[in-house]
């Protein structure tokens, strides 16, 4: 417990920028409210759009923004167990914001449009956050620095903006699309979807477990300080 206390008070500045533009965000949405379409857009494009390139670019920093990691590398606790939990503690705070924010426009909502519709937000949501949160880590730890892994999570996510239109034009880009459920929740790929967000997401993790293995690659170079 003292040691999931110290993670927390350690990124406590990134973990509470989340629950913060949640609330700014519910505020701001409040003169939308009258159109069950504006609900639905507005909630998606929050939780699949803006949401998940904050979550990567906190996930870049959990590690290799850690100004003291060299100390983490001394310690009897595995760097890697140390990964998990910080990335445990960023998904339940996107959990807990996404969820809360549901919750409070789920009087809007409901009976307008069914629980399995909510539900798809929600869980579409989480595997996109999900898959951004692996390649924050991943892209971090592989080019060792916060800021190469935020440059990588901007990367894809602009990718998946820009391109939309071609991947909707064809199968594999449905199962590949990041924000499908925002663009195409009707799609009959959607199940694969998320199957493949969340494969994805634990490919790239195990991945960067792998270069985690070589610490000395990760520690800091100079006195250079990241500034992303």
């Amino acid at each position: 417990m003292v040691e999931w206390k110290l993670h927390t008070r350690i990124y406590r500045n990134y973990f509470i920028l989340l629950p913060i533009t949640t609330v700014i965000f519910a505020i701001l949405s409040f003169p939308g409210r009258d159109s069950i379409e504006n609900i639905q857009f507005m909630l998606l494009t929050y939780g699949e759009v803006l949401l998940p390139p904050f979550a990567g670019w906190i996930a870049a920093r959990l590690l290799l923004g850690d100004a003291y990691r060299e100390m983490l590398f001394c310690s009897p606790t595995p760097i890697w167990h140390v990964i998990i939990k910080r990335l445990t503690l960023l998904f339940s705070i996107i959990l807990f914001s996404w969820g809360a924010l549901l919750l409070v426009f789920f009087p809007n909502l409901y009976p307008k449009i069914s629980i399995d519709s909510i539900g798809q937000m929600f869980l579409g949501s989480l595997s996109t956050n999900l898959i951004f949160m692996g390649i924050g880590t991943w892209g971090a730890i592989r080019f060792r620095s916060a800021a190469s892994g935020t440059i990588v999570v901007v990367s894809i996510w602009a990718s998946g903006l820009l391109f939309d239109s071609i991947l909707l034009q064809i199968p594999f880009g449905h199962i590949i699309h990041p924000f499908l459920t925002l663009k195409a929740p009707d799609s009959e790929f959607w199940v694969i979807n998320l199957i493949t967000l969340c494969s994805l997401t634990a490919l790239l993790l195990f991945f960067a477990h792998q270069l985690v293995k070589n610490e000395e690659q990760l520690l800091p170079i100079g006195e250079v300080e990241e500034i992303i």
